[in-house]
C-alpha cells in the first residue's frame, strides 16, 4: 500500500473521492434537516429523493463500466463531475418536490459515473492484480469523506446557509475533483495493462456457480443498510436531544465496517491484515483518542464550535 500511495495517479484519485464522495453521497445526510426546516417536507418525502438517486445510480452502473472498458474512462469521470456540479448549482435553486427529486436523479447518474465502482473499474483495467494495494488507498482516504461532510457542512451552514455550503462543495468539485481526476484517469489509461480493442471491451472471465450473485447481493444489501444508517442518522440524533454541535461531531465519527472490510480485502488481494492495520491505525487512533476524550470530558465537545461560533451555539 506505501507503494501505491507513491503513484501519483493514486494519490490524486484518493484526494478527489475525498471530494466527490462529501459533495454527493453524504450530502443528503449531512443536509436533510435543513431541507426538512425550510420546505416543510417530510422526511419520507426527502428520503424518496436520496432513493430515486441510489436507484438512478444502480441502473447506470452497467452502462458505466462499459464506456470504462472500452477506454472512454477519463471522459465518464470528467462527465460525472461536470453533472454533479450543474446539479449542486441546480440544488440551490429548488423551490418543488418535483424538481427536489429530478435533481437527485441527476445526482444519481454523477454518482455512478465518480464514485467507487467507476473508480476501482479504472483501476483494474489500468492495473490489473496491481490495483489491490491502489484499491486499499483509496477505499481508506475516501472513508474520511464522512467526517468531513458533516464538519464541514455544518460549519459552513452556520455561516452562510445550506446554499452557500451546497455551492462551496459544487466548487470544490469543479476546481479540485475535476482536475484530480482528469490527471489520474489519463495517467492510468496512458500506463494501463490491458488495451481494449477498439470500440470494444476488455474481455473478462466470468467464474461461474452462485458466487458472483451472492457477492453482488451482499454488496447491494450493504450499500443498502449504509445508505438507510447515514439519511436517517441525522434526524435520529436531533430527536434524542444532543447539541448541534455534538449531533455533528457523532454523525461525522461514523463510518462503514472497515474491520470487516479490511479482513475481505486482505483475503481476496493476499495481503498481511498486520501489515495493513499498521496503516490503517494511523486513521482510528487520533478517533478512539477523540472520542475517549468526548466521553471522559462531555464539554470538549461544545468548546470549539462556542469559541468559534458563540452567536451559533449558545
Amino acid at each position: 500500500m506505501r507503494a501505491a500511495f507513491q503513484d501519483p495517479a493514486v494519490r490524486a484519485i484518493m484526494f478527489s473521492q475525498l471530494v466527490i464522495s462529501t459533495a454527493l453521497f453524504y450530502l443528503f445526510p449531512a443536509m436533510v434537516l435543513e431541507w426538512r426546516a425550510e420546505f416543510g417536507w417530510s422526511l419520507g418525502q426527502l428520503m424518496g429523493a436520496f432513493s430515486v438517486a441510489l436507484g438512478v445510480q444502480g441502473l447506470s452502473f452497467r452502462t458505466t463500466g462499459r464506456w470504462i472498458d472500452r477506454g472512454q474512462g477519463a471522459a465518464v469521470m470528467a462527465g460525472g463531475a461536470l453533472i454533479a456540479v450543474v446539479g449542486l448549482a441546480l440544488l440551490t435553486q429548488v423551490t418543488a418536490l418535483w424538481q427536489f427529486y429530478l435533481i437527485w436523479a441527476m445526482l444519481g447518474l454523477a454518482m455512478a459515473m465518480t464514485l467507487y465502482d467507476a473508480v476501482f473499474a479504472l483501476l483494474i483495467r489500468s492495473r490489473g492484480a496491481a490495483a489491490q494495494g491502489p484499491i486499499t488507498l483509496v477505499a481508506l482516504g475516501a472513508g474520511l469523506a464522512s467526517s468531513a461532510a458533516f464538519t464541514s457542512t455544518a460549519v459552513i451552514s452556520a455561516m452562510w446557509g445550506w446554499r452557500g455550503a451546497v455551492i462551496c462543495l459544487a466548487g470544490l468539485v469543479l476546481f479540485v475533483h475535476l482536475p484530480l481526476i482528469t490527471f489520474a484517469t489519463r495517467r492510468l489509461q496512458r500506463d494501463g495493462a490491458y488495451q481494449p480493442e477498439p470500440g470494444g471491451s476488455v474481455p473478462i472471465q466470468t467464474p461461474g456457480g452462485p458466487g458472483p450473485w451472492m457477492l453482488s447481493m451482499a454488496i447491494s444489501l450493504s450499500a443498502l443498510g449504509i445508505g438507510m444508517i447515514f439519511s436517517h442518522l441525522m434526524p435520529l440524533l436531533r430527536w434524542l436531544e444532543l447539541e448541534p454541535a455534538q449531533v455533528v461531531l457523532a454523525a461525522s465519527l461514523v463510518t462503514p465496517p472497515y474491520g470487516l472490510c479490511l479482513l475481505i480485502s486482505a483475503a481476496i488481494g493476499g495481503m498481511n491484515v498486520v501489515s495493513v492495520m499498521r496503516d490503517v491505525c494511523i486513521i482510528l487512533a487520533p478517533m478512539l483518542l477523540i472520542l475517549l476524550l468526548i466521553i471522559l470530558f462531555p464539554e470538549i465537545a461544545l468548546w470549539l464550535p462556542r469559541t468559534l461560533m458563540p452567536m451559533t451555539f449558545q
